[in-house]
């Protein structure tokens, strides 16, 4: 049987609405409300899907500039999860939602970019019949726990507080490693 549904860009009268739509599409990493209000304050947008007025797909993306090349920085959208209401997934609502992107994003923005999970999962294969290509596969790498204050990975922990008030040599270190290849966010006091 066909559904109506209807595909338009995000509002923020639909933020409790759409958060409660994410939680039950992924119950195991939740948005308070308060969280989902944040993302949404600045640099966000998300296509939603409706079935007879109710929200039932969501697909929550923050701007961030990407440096994809040495001196040659995007304007890039990043989703984050394509959410979509248990009962109806598997129904072309989620290609739907990226279709609609295509269409509000059109001028705000250089590029979109997903992250997901490795080749041949059933997310990277929805991507891939949702015209996206692989531009970059970032190495896996696990932290092991501090154990007496020293790791046995040889690093040196710091606390929150440390890391963030050494924030600038923390991006000159990392400008220093990265910056000859791109491929990732542009890094900021704040990010």
């Amino acid at each position: 049987m066909p559904m109506n549904v209807e595909y338009r860009a995000y509002h923020p009268d639909d933020s409790v609405e759409a958060c409660a739509v994410l939680n039950r599409a992924f119950p195991k990493i939740q948005f308070t409300h308060d969280a989902w209000e944040e993302v949404a304050a600045k640099d966000f947008a998300a296509p939603i899907a409706l079935l007879d007025g109710r929200i039932v797909g969501a697909i929550p993306m923050k701007r961030r500039v990407y440096r994809i090349a040495p001196g040659c920085d995007v304007a890039a959208w990043v989703q984050y999860r394509v959410g979509v209401a248990p009962e109806l997934q598997r129904r072309g609502i989620g290609s739907g939602m990226q279709a609609a992107i295509k269409g509000f994003l059109h001028s705000r923005g250089d590029i979109l970019l997903i992250n997901t999970c490795g080749q041949g999962t059933p997310q990277y294969r929805f991507y891939r019949r949702n015209g996206f290509y692989d531009v970059a596969c970032p190495q896996h790498f696990e932290v092991r726990p501090i154990v007496d204050g020293s790791t046995s990975d040889g690093f040196h922990r710091v606390s929150e507080e440390d890391f963030y008030a050494n924030r600038a040599s923390w991006i000159d270190l990392f400008e220093n490693c990265y910056d000859e290849v791109g491929g990732y966010p542009l890094r900021t006091g704040a990010y």
